[in-house]
């Protein structure tokens, strides 16, 4: 981002969304990014966290899944990938280490200076996930993804990369939702979504 950019964030902060409430988010603190325990078989997950993801339509048994993400606050805490062959899955800021052309499609989609809830998620330097089916690949099954609260007071905040390339195809299930003891907690997700690569990005 260039000074001037870096300014109209500042501005940004402050800046009342197009629709709906206006929060004051200097009530909440920004979700722990590493507190939770990995979980590397969502069967072993606890029994609250299974009934949770249950209910927003994320099934703990992803044998018909082709890929499952689970984020606790601003950590991922699961990632699966299933498909292996056609698909990559893991966080943004592995993918931007991974494959350096995936940050030319970082904050294209969102102005980052839009309102306050876009700009708390740009100063943050938040992370999330990033989806990329490769050409020619259709996904037998959809790709999960779970995105839970589980700090009271606190701010979840994703900024998502999802690459489909040429002649592919991929569905997605998405369900948000927070542990008991979030009562007062809020989620922001600064998605990008895209169908086909542009030539500049190689296939990884």
């Amino acid at each position: 981002m260039t000074q001037r950019d870096d300014s109209e964030i500042k501005k940004a902060l402050g800046k009342k969304a197009a629709f709906g409430s206006d929060i004051d988010l200097d009530r909440y603190e920004e979700g722990e990014r590493d507190k939770a325990a990995p979980i590397e078989n969502l069967a072993d997950a606890p029994d609250d966290l299974k009934l949770k993801m249950i209910n927003v339509g994320v099934d703990t048994d992803d044998s018909a899944r082709s890929g499952t993400i689970l984020f606790m606050d601003n950590g991922m805490t699961h990632c699966s990938n299933r498909a292996q062959e056609g698909v990559i899955i893991e966080p943004t800021r592995l993918a931007f280490k991974h494959y350096p052309w995936v940050k030319d499609y970082y904050w294209k989609a969102v102005d980052p200076a839009k309102d306050k809830y876009t700009a708390k998620t740009y100063e943050e330097d938040s992370d999330g996930y990033f989806i990329y089916v490769k050409p020619g690949y259709h996904l037998k099954y959809p790709v999960q993804t779970c995105m839970m609260l589980g700090q009271d007071k606190s701010i979840q905040n994703l900024h998502n990369i999802i690459i489909v390339d040429d002649n592919a195809s991929l569905d997605i299930i998405t369900g948000c939702t927070s542990v008991h003891h979030a009562n007062d907690a809020l989620h922001v997700a600064s998605p990008r979504c895209t169908s086909g690569r542009t030539p500049r990005c190689p296939s990884p």
